[in-house]
């Protein structure tokens, strides 16, 4: 997306864990955001949560621990896919 600073995508394209959980987290602030404004409806924002999860489950697999809480709040409710509590305890 277009208001991701550059340094950031570069730290992405590098597969740093940081710059994924970011990602992510700006994933996350841009569905809320947009949603309760009213520019998006249930469906793009069930999109946007989908980017989310995808890239804290990338940070997460690289040892992230804030990635890893937020991926099993994620898994735990449901939020960017199915609902698994079993994978949010580990």
């Amino acid at each position: 997306p277009a208001r991701v600073p550059a340094l950031l995508q570069k730290a992405i394209a590098h597969d740093w864990a940081d710059a994924q959980h970011e990602y992510g987290r700006f994933f996350r602030e841009k569905a809320d955001a947009d949603y309760e404004a009213g520019k998006i409806g249930e469906r793009e924002k069930e999109a946007l949560q989908i980017q989310v999860r995808h890239w804290m489950q990338k940070a997460a697999d690289q040892g992230h621990p804030t990635a890893q809480s937020e991926l099993a709040s994620l898994w735990y409710f449901g939020i960017g896919g199915p609902q698994d509590h079993a994978r949010a305890r580990h």
